[in-house]
């Protein structure tokens, strides 16, 4: 699948425009898919695996949050470092790669969408196992996480240990 940004308009054609295969190193990271949120399209763009992965818990504590937008990584990255005691959010919000400071931890969907292309990322940034989301679960002492392969989500308790991935987002 390759999309094409072609007037600010997302395109699964080819034609005139920045062609962008799922994969593609772009602005500091791996093209994988698009979201959109209040009528801007984004690109998802994922950090490397070497320096912008880690293994950490979502919080040491099961207080529920009430950050559980499916959608927008950013604004809840930014509301749990508010928050404050939230490892996860705070390794991507902290992170300087590549040139760039605005990574956050994705949000359901984000991740989501970007499952649905990890078999295009290169074998030494491939998924593996669980990945964290900015998004709380119903249960207050869980947050929910994606399964790498199987593109699932569900709710795991807060304070285990999961693979934590860096995302940023790119205006079309």
């Amino acid at each position: 699948m390759q999309w094409i940004v072609d007037g600010g308009v997302w395109k699964e054609v080819s034609g005139a425009g920045q062609l962008l295969t799922p994969g593609d190193f772009f602005e500091g990271g791996y093209f994988m898919g698009r979201i959109t949120q209040g009528g801007t399209a984004y690109a998802l763009i994922v950090a490397p695996k070497t320096g912008g992965e880690a293994n950490l818990p979502w919080s040491p504590a099961t207080l529920a949050t009430g950050v559980t937008d499916p959608v927008d990584g950013p604004g809840n990255t930014a509301a749990l470092v508010a928050i404050g005691g939230k490892p996860a959010a705070s390794f991507c919000h902290d992170l300087s790669l590549n040139g760039f400071t605005d990574w956050y931890l994705p949000a359901t969907n984000e991740l989501l969408e970007i499952m649905r292309f990890g078999s295009f990322l290169p074998t030494v940034d491939a998924f593996v196992n669980y990945y964290w989301t900015s998004t709380e679960d119903t249960t207050q002492n869980r947050a929910q996480r994606v399964i790498a392969g199987g593109g699932v989500a569900g709710g795991d308790p807060k304070g285990n240990y999961n693979r934590v991935r860096a995302v940023r987002r790119v205006a079309f």
